[in-house]
């Protein structure tokens, strides 16, 4: 289980979330005069999009309880513009055709799945526990999602799971093109901050689906530090957050400042197809020092391991010097 601080957002993604997928805020209009009757000077609003890997991704919730709990924080006071009489506090419910009446209605601020209207023609819809999310939303000020039940915003899979071919990806909550899911809009004189658990069926397949939190600002992909995440590897780094391929198993690297260390070497390659021949050396340190054994005990385990298993010849033997040259 991956629990978190009920108040501070976590730094980066939670452990079940593959590398790519990513909350990032961008702005969508700079303010600086009203619109109708709203005075937005010094106001940005921005718009949040889960970033994902595949066209068919699909968004299929947005959530927060007291495991996972759902922030969304602004340093401003208010935390941001919320209309209190005509706006939504999910964008896929505003009607689009009051728009035009009430201009200010299009910088309210929302959560959503997909829809910035009813014209997007997402069915959003909502599951709420003991701290009601559309409630603490909608009052402007900062919101965290921390009870046993939790809140959700859900929307139901529009395609035939057994038709995958003749799905819709042009559907809001589907990645699409331009691989993202719209899930908010917020117009906030401060900076924003946060993390949501978001549930998504990895290329349309449910039964590949994750879940986890995903944090935004001050976390941000621009932020990632590449290097190996692995902690067993010899080159872990422990300011990475991102891992780029670069863990190192075995080799001088290992040595950690000691004069005696193991190295593995490539001894031949493709002698028998796609696989390669390593030797082990255990180094030294004086030319008369002597290898007496290699042994293995419950204080000091013996472990090999590889990624596919290796090769070993029925007519070979298990120590070199059993092999007849």
């Amino acid at each position: 289980m991956f629990v978190v601080s009920s108040q501070t957002p976590v730094e980066t993604p939670g452990p079940t979330i593959p590398s790519g997928y990513e909350i990032v805020i961008e702005p969508f209009v700079e303010h600086d005069g009203a619109v109708g009757s709203v005075d937005f000077t010094g106001q940005t609003t921005y718009r949040l999009y889960l970033e994902m890997q595949n066209e068919s991704d699909f968004l299929s919730c947005i959530s927060g309880e007291a495991d996972n709990p759902m922030m969304i924080l602004s340093s401003s006071t208010p935390s941001w513009y919320n209309d209190a009489l005509l706006g939504e506090e999910v964008g896929a419910w505003v009607n689009p055709t009051v728009l035009p009446f009430f201009p200010e209605l299009n910088y309210d601020s929302w959560l959503t799945i997909g829809g910035a209207t009813a014209n997007d023609e997402v069915e959003v819809s909502v599951a709420a526990g003991e701290i009601n999310l559309l409630n603490e939303f909608g009052s402007g000020e900062n919101v965290v999602i921390d009870d046993v039940t939790g809140t959700a915003l859900f929307t139901l899979f529009p395609c035939n799971p057994a038709d995958l071919a003749a799905c819709d990806f042009s559907h809001a909550a589907f990645a699409g093109e331009d691989l993202r899911v719209l899930i908010g809009q917020i117009t906030t004189a401060g900076e924003l901050s946060g993390q949501m658990q978001v549930q998504v069926f990895v290329e349309g397949d449910a039964s590949q689906e994750f879940r986890g939190i995903i944090p935004f600002t001050p976390y941000a992909p621009e932020l990632l530090v590449d290097g190996c995440t692995d902690s067993v590897a010899c080159n872990y780094d422990s300011d990475a957050t991102e891992d780029d391929g670069s863990c190192v198993y075995c080799g001088a690297e290992c040595a950690g400042g000691s004069e005696y260390y193991m190295t593995v070497e490539v001894h031949a390659e493709d002698i028998i197809e796609g696989q390669t021949t390593y030797r082990f050396y255990q180094n030294m340190v004086n030319t008369d020092d002597f290898l007496s054994s290699i042994y293995g005990n419950e204080d000091a385990p013996f472990a090999f391991e590889t990624t596919t298993g290796f090769y070993n010849d029925q007519f070979g033997g298990t120590v070199a010097s059993n092999i007849n040259a």
